[in-house]
């Protein structure tokens, strides 16, 4: 009686093109639909997601870039209690003699079970919105031949809602008087990278050489509240000012990072490489007396293959 046959569909549609020459773009724009149903009788989960990407070369030196993704998912629903179902003694009786009211305590002699399928009759909307964007700019500073500079900002926003109830007919509402939650709760990540790159062939010599001074935060915020013993089941989750008993929470996080780096790629006739690097990163979670580090690195190689000596060269 918990269990089903799952089901699940996915529909994609997208549409990409754009224009060549001076001024051209490319764009894709791209939505699907996620349905799924669990073997667990009311589990459940949709998501309703769009992307668009768009990236324009406004003139020979300076080019534009963007991708954006959003998403709707909703998980509402609390599904049958396999463990329950599993633990439950089959002689039990999961509804009234009615054979459509499901009981609260399906085993009369031993009430320390509920009723596995409990989950069914409570009033639950558990959804996520999301919303990610990364966005860049190039730029090939024209006083300088193998200068470039590079711009990259990404933004994520998602909130995620929950409302949950269980009425007098679950056993954990029969206990409680009724029994409401809610939850909230906002994450916000964003990224900004500023690099600068010169990179250069002399001859058998070639240089690349890379600076990066990047930022980045991530911040959580959550509220929750739990209410019991309501005069009625009537405004299920909407009514937990007028509980007896109201217990409320809140949750903070939020963590900084930022970066410089220095990288330098040498090589010599495509023989010998030679990489120097180092990144100095100042961290919040890092301890309070050594707020920033420094990452050195050093890394060489040799394509054996370019030698005149090597026997399988082309």
């Amino acid at each position: 009686l918990a269990m089903r046959t799952g089901f699940q569909q996915q529909h994609n549609l997208s549409v990409a093109g754009g224009s060549g020459g001076m001024g051209s773009m490319k764009y894709y724009l791209a939505g699907s639909v996620l349905d799924v149903r669990g073997v667990a009788k009311n589990d459940m989960f949709r998501r309703y997601a769009i992307r668009l990407n768009l990236d324009q070369q406004v003139n020979p030196w300076l080019r534009l870039g963007s991708s954006t993704h959003m998403s709707y998912a909703d998980r509402s629903g609390v599904p049958a209690s396999f463990a329950d179902a599993l633990h439950q003694n089959p002689l039990t009786n999961p509804y009234e003699a009615d054979r459509k009211t499901l009981t609260v305590t399906p085993w009369p002699e031993d009430p320390f079970f509920e009723n596995p399928l409990q989950g069914l009759l409570v009033m639950e909307t558990d959804v996520t919105r999301r919303v990610f964007t990364s966005n860049f700019l190039e730029v090939d500073l024209p006083f300088l031949k193998g200068l470039s500079y590079r711009f990259n900002g990404g933004l994520d926003f998602a909130n995620g809602d929950l409302g949950r109830y269980f009425g007098r007919n679950t056993r954990t509402g029969l206990n409680y008087g009724g029994y409401a939650q809610r939850e909230n709760a906002v994450r916000f990540d964003w990224t900004a990278e500023n690099i600068l790159r010169y990179s250069r062939a002399f001859g058998q010599h070639s240089v690349d050489l890379t600076t990066l001074y990047s930022a980045q935060q991530y911040t959580l915020e959550s509220d929750e509240l739990n209410s019991r013993d309501f005069p009625n089941d009537v405004l299920t989750y909407y009514q937990m000012g007028v509980g007896s008993l109201i217990q409320p929470s809140t949750g903070f996080a939020q963590s900084g990072l930022v970066s410089q780096m220095g990288r330098l790629n040498y090589g010599y006739a495509a023989r010998y490489l030679l990489t120097l690097t180092a990144r100095r990163d100042g961290f919040s979670g890092f301890g309070a007396n050594h707020k920033w580090g420094v990452f050195p690195s050093l890394a060489l190689g040799w394509n054996v293959s370019e030698e005149a000596f090597w026997p399988f060269r082309e």
